[in-house]
Parts: structure tokens; sequence; C-alpha cells
């Protein structure tokens, strides 16, 4: 009897006994397997229902991945911006910096030049004050001035008291917006006090600046106070505006003195408002001489209102004096006596008899030019 020899159920593949699974098909071994005898003719066999188990899970190796490979970076290429081209600077720009920086120095350098002269002015006056001491006895003089009788008569009377007025004269150059003073004109509308017109106050009178216009009041008899042009130079013709104050107007005279020399010499026009009348003349040894055959020259210019503003224009040099009232001439006379060109002054007069209000006129407008 031949050795039984064990297959594969499912392949017929020969077995071995300690086999598990065919080799051949990797099927298990099933628990019984007939064995097949060389002699005998197998049964027939059922067929055995198998269930195919899933082949066993292939154990494979985790490989892991091949990481992808680096970016590449691709540097571009650096296009310049397009040039754009040059604008070129206006030509009016350039003239109009140009014409600023101008002006911006010529600013700079005029208020250098005002500060400078600012700072020199105490120096200026210093020197003025000395210049003026070389005139002989010029205070003094103008201070005794004699005064001016009624009606101008030739000699002055023997107890005729006289004391002038304090003088505060700038002769630097001043100026504003509504004056101004250099070495041979001045112009004055008394809106401020920069030029330096008397201010005097006294029992015999006072003057001084009041609502824009410049006074002269006197309320002594036969008495005059003047105040004489600022400025250090001799003017020859002098324009202004003067009126005479209500209730004051019958008390006396307003006038221009010329050429003042010294107390005992000068030339004047006396202006009588009140009566019409004017006068030229002039002082010598106290004596008061009419230039004109009449003493008294009638007067149709006035404005009939005795205390309203007149305009007066008066002239003189050494050899001609004239007077003009309300752009009117009154009268042209030649100067009758040897006098040198002096200095100006406006004046108020009295005369022997006044009532306790005195004399009060009132002056604007002044303008002066001379040498």
């Amino acid at each position: 009897m031949n050795e039984a020899t064990q297959t594969c159920s499912h392949c017929g593949a020969a077995l071995r006994p300690e086999m598990r699974y065919c080799e051949s098909c990797g099927q298990p071994v099933d628990a019984v397997q007939q064995p097949v005898s060389e002699s005998t003719v197998p049964p027939v066999l059922e067929t055995p229902q198998t269930v195919t188990p899933p082949p066993p899970p292939t154990q494979t190796a985790s490989v892991p991945p091949t990481p992808p490979p680096p970016p590449t970076y691709t540097t571009p290429a650096y296009t310049p911006p397009p040039s754009q081209p040059k604008k070129k600077f206006p030509v009016w720009a350039i003239i109009l910096i140009v014409l600023v920086v101008l002006c911006l120095c010529g600013f700079l350098v005029a208020g250098g030049l005002y500060l400078v002269g600012k700072n020199a002015m105490p120096a200026i006056e210093d020197a003025v004050s000395t210049a003026s001491q070389d005139i002989p006895d010029m205070d003094s003089a103008l201070q005794t001035l004699t005064a001016i009788p009624e009606m101008f008569e030739t000699t002055m009377p023997d107890d005729f008291n006289f004391e002038a007025t304090p003088e505060s004269l700038d002769n630097g150059t001043v100026s504003s917006s509504y004056s101004y003073l250099d070495d041979s004109s001045l112009y004055d509308d008394f809106s401020t006090q920069d030029l330096g017109w008397a201010v005097y106050d006294d029992t015999v009178g006072d003057q001084g600046y009041e609502n824009g216009e410049y006074y002269i009041h006197v309320t002594e008899s036969a008495y005059v106070i003047w105040s004489y042009l600022p400025g250090d130079f001799y003017p020859d013709t002098v324009e202004f505006d003067a009126r005479l104050a209500d209730g004051y107007e019958a008390n006396g005279t307003l006038g221009v003195m010329c050429n003042y020399q010294d107390e005992n010499t000068y030339t004047y026009v006396d202006i009588d408002v009140y009566n019409g009348e004017v006068q030229f003349g002039y002082s010598t040894d106290s004596d008061l001489v009419p230039m004109t055959d009449e003493s008294w020259i009638t007067v149709n210019s006035f404005n009939p209102n005795v205390t309203d503003y007149n305009h007066y224009k008066v002239t003189c040099d050494p050899s001609t004096m004239s007077l003009e009232v309300n752009g009117v001439l009154v009268d042209s006379v030649p100067v009758t006596t040897n006098i040198d060109a002096g200095y100006m002054a406006l004046y108020g007069f009295t005369w022997d008899e006044i009532d306790s209000n005195g004399l009060k006129a009132y002056f604007d407008n002044v303008s002066a030019s001379g040498y």
C-alpha cells in the first residue's frame, strides 16, 4: 500500500504534513485531508464550502514621500524707470525771487539805518544845542521881543511889560504822518507834538496844543506872546490857517515876525481881523515903523465871520514883504530898512485896554520854506 500523499484541495499541490498553508496558492490547508491511494479511486466527495480568506496584508515598508524640490526663485531683471525730461525753472519765477530778495534786503537796510539814526539822535541834539549857542543871545533876544502897542505907534510905551515864552526848538529832522522838518522846510498840522512848538502857561497867558491846533492866549494888556517856527533855517515864506476864538476876537491882533536879528531888529506883518486891516513894519531901536504911506491897509478878503479860519501867505526876504489873505494879494512892499535874513515867529498881541478874556488865536496847517 502506497503511502498516502496529502494535497491541496484548492490547487492540488502536494502538501507536507507540517504545512498549514499551500505554498502554491497560499490557501490554508484543510483540517481533514483524505490521503489518495494509488490503488483506489478516491470517492467522489462533496465539494466543501470554503471561505476564501483574504490574503494576509502585505507588510510593506513605509517609504517617506520624496520632498518636493525647493522652489527656484528667479530674480526679475531690473528695468530702470523711464527717465523724465528735466523741467526748466521758469524765468519769471527767477525774476520774482530776485525781486523779493532785493526788497527784503532793502527793508533790512532801511530798518538798520532807522535804528542807527534813532540811536544817533541824542548826539545830534547835543551838537545842535552846542551850535545854537553860537547864535548871539538868540533866546534872550527872542524872549525880550517888545510888544506891539495899539495901532503900531512908532514909539513903545515906557511902562510896557513883555515876557517872552520859553521855546522848545528841535533842530533835528523830524517826520510823522502829520508833520515834517528838514534843514530848509517844515509842515505841521498839530495832530502830533513832534516838532516841539512852545508850550507855556503863566499869569500873562499860555500857549500850546489843543484839539489838533496850536494856540496863543494873551491875558495881559499891551503884551505879546509868540512862538518861533521850529527848525534851524531862515524861512522866507510861511503859509498857515488862523482864527480868533469866539469872545476873544476884539482884544488884539495876530501876526508874523520875520528876519529876526535881535530884540530891536526885525520886520513884521500885523493882522487885525476884527477891524479888517493889516500893517507892514519893522522895528529899530525899540521903535516900530510902518513901511507904507498908510499905517494900516484895508483887507476885503477876510471871511465875514471873524472867528472863522482865514488862510495867510507871508513872504519876507530882506528886501520885500508881501501878504495874501485867502489867495488874494493884499500888498507887496519893499523893506525900507537894512536887515539880514533871520528867524520867523507867529504871535498874538493885546491892545492897551482889553476884557478879562484877552486874545486867543488858533493856528493850523503851518508850512514854511527857506534857507
